[in-house]
């Protein structure tokens, strides 16, 4: 997947219902198992898509057909669930430098 200048971050909650599309296999059995309607699974997959700029699915009413681009993104998101979150805060964490400045004691009264 490459970067798009337009791309806005999408949500987690995007992507989670994302998620759950895919396991679920359709709109109806997504948004029963996460106690929501229809359109409000419509809705965040239409935006989803917007904010990356290509479609996931071919056909969101009836059965969820992932597109090329959907499944792509799907696979980079099990990859992604796959990592050690361990590994990431590690490399997330800001590293502390501490560099002395003078060896006078007159700097700090």
């Amino acid at each position: 997947m490459f970067y798009r200048s337009a791309m806005t971050n999408p949500s987690l909650r995007q992507l989670d219902i994302f998620a759950q599309m895919v396991a679920a296999g359709s709109l109806t059995r997504c948004a029963q198992t996460l106690g929501v309607s229809s359109a409000v699974i419509e809705r965040d997959m239409a935006s989803l898509e917007m904010r990356l700029g290509y479609r996931l699915f071919d056909d969101i009413r009836g059965a969820a057909r992932l597109t090329p681009a959907g499944r792509r993104t799907a696979q980079a998101m099990t990859l992604l669930a796959q990592d050690d979150p361990e590994d990431w805060a590690e490399e997330a964490a800001p590293r502390r430098e501490y560099r002395r400045t003078g060896d006078s004691p007159a700097a700090f009264p």
